[in-house]
């Protein structure tokens, strides 16, 4: 079962002094509070997809085979050319 303890102690700070609590309800707490709504959303669709197709390519034997091909065949140049423009 999943604990919104972690999540909702993010958003209330106690007060060392007084020990009562004080509610902080800011942007930045909903936008992050949304992020994990929705990736704890995406695990059962994730975990579906990689059943069905044997497992996740990131983690597999082919795509360590396929990296070499990626750096050396046509289109080399999409691989690090993203990572250096962003050097500049």
């Amino acid at each position: 079962m999943l604990s919104w303890l972690p999540i909702l102690r993010s958003i209330i700070q106690v007060d060392e002094a007084t020990e009562d609590m004080k509610t902080t309800f800011t942007i930045r707490n909903a936008v992050f509070v949304l992020v994990i709504l929705v990736l704890i959303s995406a695990v059962p669709f994730s975990l579906q997809y990689a059943y069905q197709h044997g497992g996740f390519y990131l983690f597999s034997r082919r795509f360590l085979e396929d990296l070499p091909k990626r750096l050396t065949g046509p289109g080399r140049f999409r691989f690090p050319l993203p990572s250096s423009s962003q050097l500049s």
